[in-house]
């Protein structure tokens, strides 16, 4: 799971991510700040996944990936 966060000052610069994945799983998206997207199922083994992130507008992201068991 990625999660994306918008850190800038009060939140005021906005912006979206355009998020890109391949490996075993592929797949395109646009995110906001406080959205998700899952990269993979990972349930029934380990998987490789490369990211790719395009920062439009704000400056300030935090990204967070998350292995859920």
């Amino acid at each position: 799971v990625l999660t994306t966060e918008d850190t800038s000052p009060l939140g005021l610069w906005g912006g979206k991510l355009d998020v890109e994945w391949s490996g075993d799983e592929e797949g395109r998206t646009e995110l906001r700040a406080g959205e998700s997207v899952i990269l993979a199922d990972v349930s029934d083994h380990d998987r490789t996944v490369t990211v790719g992130i395009d920062v439009k507008g704000a400056a300030h992201w935090r990204l967070a990936v998350e292995v859920q068991q």
